[in-house]
């Protein structure tokens, strides 16, 4: 499996409370924690998708998502659109 960072973990790598750790992401990044991870996972997607040969549902299962539609409503909600469209567009 791939490693993904978690909180909890993030936390401790910092020193740091969840609520600090909030704080201080929110005003890097404009996002909580929870978010950025999101946000960092759906650029990973997005990459995979221009530039890799694999197909949607093994970019889906590399970055952790039990299933493909679980993925494609999650990379949907993040760009507007479907993975399957930059595959059509060629990004």
């Amino acid at each position: 499996g791939r490693y993904r960072a978690r909180i909890d973990e993030l936390c401790a790598m910092a020193y740091c409370s969840r609520a600090t750790l909030g704080r201080l992401c929110r005003r890097a990044t404009g996002q909580g924690p929870q978010e950025r991870l999101r946000s960092i996972r759906m650029e990973e997607a997005r990459g995979l998708l221009i530039f890799s040969p694999l197909s949607i549902s093994e970019i889906a299962e590399k970055l952790g998502f039990p299933r493909q539609h679980e993925f494609t409503r999650e990379f949907s909600r993040q760009f507007g659109r479907p993975p399957s469209s930059l595959r059509q567009s060629g990004g």
